[in-house]
């Protein structure tokens, strides 16, 4: 979706981000989804969302309130919160691609390698995302999890890049 967003310092710029959830903290709601420009999880808050949100792909306009629902405890519990990431300067997202076939892998691996992404050979704490496949494991979700990686599927990282 893309909006207008006004940061803290006041300075107004438009945002494309693939939403992901709505939360309230302290009577303020936040939208939190995953940044095209900055390829990263972030978190805006809806109160400074100026005018109307639109949809991408469809250019449907929708006001930051029609968004609420996502706050309701069900639809957060299917979200994946993400890993709080310093900002360096030379900062580059790194992911792991896991349950793919070996083709597959290569494939998605140089589609990031091509958006400026690393590609990681396990999932350690310097992943940013876990791309799951169809054969994504148990074992893998865990790890993910431990180290406070947000696990998204193929059809998200493929609007990242």
């Amino acid at each position: 979706m893309l909006f207008d967003y006004r940061d803290t310092e006041g300075r107004q710029r438009q945002r494309r981000v693939m939403a992901r959830q709505v939360l309230e903290r302290n009577g303020v709601l936040y939208l939190e989804g995953i940044c095209t420009q900055a390829r990263a999880s972030r978190t805006f808050r809806m109160d400074r969302i100026l005018g109307d949100l639109t949809h991408a792909d469809t250019g449907e306009l929708a006001p930051p309130s029609s968004f609420a629902w996502l706050a309701q405890p069900a639809a957060a519990e299917q979200v994946t919160p993400p890993r709080q990431v310093a900002r360096r300067a030379t900062y580059q997202t790194a992911v792991f691609f896991a349950g793919f076939s070996e083709k597959r892998r290569n494939e998605l691996s140089d589609l990031a390698e091509g958006a400026d992404m690393q590609v990681r050979a396990s999932i350690t704490k310097t992943v940013n995302y876990v791309v799951a496949g169809s054969m994504f494991g148990e074992r893998q979700r865990d790890q993910a999890e431990a180290l406070g990686i947000p696990v998204i599927d193929e059809h998200t990282f493929r609007a990242m890049t």
